[in-house]
């Protein structure tokens, strides 16, 4: 009897994002980002991710498509305000795209910290 991956519970409604530095949002400097849950208005965002499923889970193969999407059409942030958002916020923002999915950046082997 093969062992089913463990699933993270999927996070619901919106995640507020502590950003490491501040950045420009309509003309407000900002400290957190609030994420909303993907619906499927959201469907577009979806097809570019590049999401692969599998018996054994699923994969994300394009972590920056995933952060960019996940600011802009999650988090309600214009092309230029997300072009601010330091790396380390940045995959953030990916890791909290990712746990509504029920996947961490762990998962994939990757870390907000780099390390």
């Amino acid at each position: 009897m093969s062992e089913q991956p463990k699933q993270t519970p999927a996070p619901q409604g919106k995640v507020t994002v502590e950003l490491s530095q501040p950045i420009m949002v309509g003309g407000q400097q900002v400290t957190t980002l609030e994420i909303e849950e993907p619906r499927l208005k959201h469907y577009q965002m979806l097809d570019e991710l590049r999401i692969t499923v599998s018996t054994s889970g699923a994969t994300f193969t394009n972590l920056g498509s995933l952060a960019r999407l996940g600011v802009e059409k999650l988090g309600n942030l214009t092309p230029g305000e997300a072009d601010q958002l330091a790396i380390p916020d940045v995959m953030k923002v990916a890791g909290v795209v990712m746990g509504f999915f029920g996947l961490s950046l762990k998962d994939i082997g990757a870390s907000p910290s780099g390390q």
